[in-house]
């Protein structure tokens, strides 16, 4: 099993983590080396720098070739078993990993 990060740059990202997973969307963008299985942890940049969600890859990613769609160029797959987490510091992530 792997562990990949997904990362989201907005300043309210964990607000809106929070209204995602009310929403109940599991659609993201994913490495396109994940696999039905690996760990997703939801990475926030500055200013929150930290892991603030997680869950589980449910469908291999697949790549988005056409230019007229959301995501043209990405990788999208589904996550399950979403769940905020304790905000964990990019500082621990370092230490872990």
């Amino acid at each position: 099993m792997n562990t990949f990060l997904v990362l989201g740059s907005d300043a309210d990202g964990k607000v809106l983590l929070e209204e995602v997973l009310f929403a109940g969307l599991t659609r993201w963008t994913l490495h396109k080396e994940a696999a039905i299985g690996d760990r997703v942890l939801f990475y926030i940049t500055a200013p929150t720098s930290a892991v603030v969600a997680m869950g589980r890859v449910s469908e291999s990613p697949e790549y988005q070739p056409n230019p007229n769609e959301n995501w043209y160029k990405h990788w999208l797959g589904e996550v399950s078993d979403l769940e905020l987490t304790e905000t964990t510091p990019m500082r621990e992530l370092k230490a872990e990993f």
